[in-house]
């Protein structure tokens, strides 16, 4: 909701940490660019290496993670 806030109209954000292949055909059927955001913690990297190996072949990929004092969370 920051992020949108912040002026990022075109955001989605996953509750959990999968992404099913239904919502992979949609992302892939809107856009051609995707900038991945995950928190810095164990968790958050291990989500973003495996959606980052998911989606690379089929889309433009931008990858960043947030300290835990700069989380869209906190």
């Amino acid at each position: 909701m920051r992020v949108h806030q912040a002026g990022h109209e075109n955001v989605v954000a996953l509750m959990g940490s999968t992404i099913s292949l239904e919502q992979e055909e949609l992302l892939a059927a809107h856009t051609d660019r995707l900038a991945l955001m995950f928190d810095g913690d164990e968790a958050g990297t291990k989500c973003l290496r495996e959606f980052y190996a998911r989606l690379r072949r089929r889309l433009y990929l931008r990858r960043s993670t947030s300290t835990p004092a700069s989380s869209p969370t906190a």
